[in-house]
């Protein structure tokens, strides 16, 4: 699964999880008590970085929550006041954002199972260069005391997010199906939420 966002790319792998480079090279892995000191404080590092980001997207996910559901539903057709226009393109906002966390879900998701590939990769090297057996018992450890590496966490919060989505379009249908143009009923379904978004906010209804 390719990266979506940034901040996920390599860089966080060395910065904030497994980096190979450094775990690899020749006076660290020469080193056995070297080489497990690092692997402890990256997989530590990791460990970190991992609920700094789920805490971080679960609370935007509840704050875009809270914007949608407390945002007064104004029909959409017809002459809106300023107040009305406001009110609608926050809530429509709010739907982009949630949306585009989910992406970031996904992105983190994808950022653990490589972590996981990496951490794989080095504790093999290990066994290799050293003629040991440890990385089956190594990998155990590491998923039992990371236990969030299997992503059970992050779909949880994923699967909550698209039915926060999903309610909130619901809801946007719901309150305009009566007041916006047949055009636009129609073209509605089959869309995104963002998409949804665009063509409201980039509609003459609006304005």
């Amino acid at each position: 699964m390719p990266l979506q966002n940034e901040s996920y790319g390599e860089h966080t792998h060395k910065k904030h999880g497994i980096d190979i480079d450094s775990l690899l090279q020749q006076e660290v892995i020469d080193n056995e008590k070297c080489f497990w000191n690092i692997a402890q404080c990256q997989t530590d590092s990791l460990n970190y970085f991992y609920h700094r980001e789920e805490k971080r997207i679960a609370s935007k996910i509840i704050r875009s929550h809270k914007t949608i559901t407390f945002q007064d539903l104004v029909p959409l057709e017809g002459s809106l006041d300023a107040s009305d226009r406001d009110s609608q393109k926050i809530r429509l906002l709010a739907l982009e954002d949630l949306e585009n966390l989910m992406l970031q879900i996904q992105d983190l998701m994808a950022f653990l199972d490589t972590s996981r590939d990496k951490f794989s990769h080095i504790v093999t090297k290990f066994d290799e260069h050293h003629g040991s057996d440890t990385a089956s018992e190594e990998m155990e450890t590491f998923e039992l005391t990371y236990q969030f590496m299997n992503n059970g966490r992050l779909q949880s919060l994923k699967e909550y997010g698209e039915r926060l989505v999903e309610s909130c379009t619901a809801k946007i249908f719901d309150a305009n199906k009566l007041q916006v143009p047949q055009f636009f009923r129609t073209s509605f379904y089959g869309y995104s939420g963002k998409d949804l978004v665009i063509i409201l906010l980039t509609s003459s209804i609006l304005h």
